[in-house]
């Protein structure tokens, strides 16, 4: 069974540009969406700890997809969810897929 075959879900990334302008003096984010990726996201019942600057965040979820461009910065949308990425990884070790650790971001 091909890889690409287990990713029996979709989502849509969210690329994220910070850009200035955001009001106020502050910074904001340009987005641009990437709809119908197949992916594969489960409940991450471990609840990894990752440092985020000076934050320790938890991870909930765990996200399998093909490797693509994805930063710390992007977001992933799923069943009108959005989830933040903490921590990208190559998983297969060459460049295979990528596993992400996702937080629920509030809407």
């Amino acid at each position: 069974m091909a890889f690409t075959e287990l990713l029996a879900q979709t989502c849509t990334v969210v690329e994220r540009t910070k850009v200035a302008g955001g009001g106020y003096g502050r910074s904001g984010y340009s987005e641009v969406l990437v709809p119908d990726v197949p992916c594969l996201m489960q409940a991450d019942l471990r609840g990894r700890e990752i440092k985020v600057g000076a934050e320790v965040k938890i991870a909930g979820f765990i996200l399998y997809l093909d490797n693509r461009a994805l930063t710390e910065q992007d977001q992933i949308e799923q069943d009108g969810q959005r989830y933040g990425v903490l921590q990208v990884q190559d998983a297969g070790g060459q460049g295979h897929h990528l596993e992400v650790l996702l937080e629920r971001v509030r809407m």
